[in-house]
C-alpha cells in the first residue's frame, strides 16, 4: 500500500518535532512518554515510526546527542569527566565512561 503525500508529511512533521524537542532540551529529564504526548502517538507507536525515520529509537538519539556535547566540551577542556557524564544523564563517571 502506497503511502499518501499527507501521511508522509504528518509523519515527518511528527519525527521532526521529537528531533526538535531533543536537541532542545538535551539538559532535562526526557521520557518516552513525553515524547509520545508531544507526537500524538502512543510510546510505542512512536518508538516504530521514529526507528522507521531515523534508524534508532528516540531514547538513543538522546543519548547520541549527549554524548556528542560532551564530546565537544571535553575538546574545549570545559568541565570534568564526572561533571560531563552527570550532565549527559549518566549516574557516574564509570557508568560515562563505559558509555563514551
Amino acid at each position: 500500500m502506497r503511502m499518501s503525500v499527507e501521511l508522509f508529511a504528518l509523519q515527518s512533521k511528527r519525527v521532526r518535532s521529537v528531533l526538535d524537542y531533543l536537541g532542545s532540551h538535551l539538559d532535562d529529564e526526557v521520557s518516552l512518554a513525553r515524547l509520545a504526548d508531544l507526537a500524538c502517538l502512543s510510546p510505542s507507536q512512536l518508538e516504530r515510526l521514529y526507528r522507521s525515520k531515523v534508524g534508532e529509537t528516540p531514547m538513543v538519539t538522546l543519548r547520541r546527542l549527549r554524548l556528542k556535547r560532551a564530546l565537544a566540551q571535553m575538546r574545549q577542556g570545559r568541565s570534568s569527566i564526572q561533571d560531563l557524564g552527570l550532565a549527559a544523564g549518566y549516574a557516574s563517571a564509570a557508568a560515562f565512561n563505559h558509555a563514551f
